[in-house]
């Protein structure tokens, strides 16, 4: 199988890319995100979809009933 460009360039590289390391802040940072409790997302229009999924199926008998007669 034919490498591609972009892996033949990381393997000629390679050296480049192994000295490079993020800094002992940045693994704080990661690790104090990784220690919060999660944000619980608030259920907006939650309502509103229950009521758009009782109004379709409301409507389906009636149109159904219409095409028929």
């Amino acid at each position: 199988m034919k490498q591609d460009r972009l892996e033949s360039f990381v393997n000629e590289n390679r050296h480049e890319f192994d000295q490079m390391e993020p800094s002992d802040k940045m693994w704080d940072a990661i690790s104090n995100k990784l220690n919060e409790p999660p944000v619980q997302k608030s259920r907006k229009f939650g309502w509103m979809k229950v009521a758009a999924v009782l109004a379709v199926m409301a409507l389906i008998p009636t149109i159904l009933y219409k095409i028929k007669f």
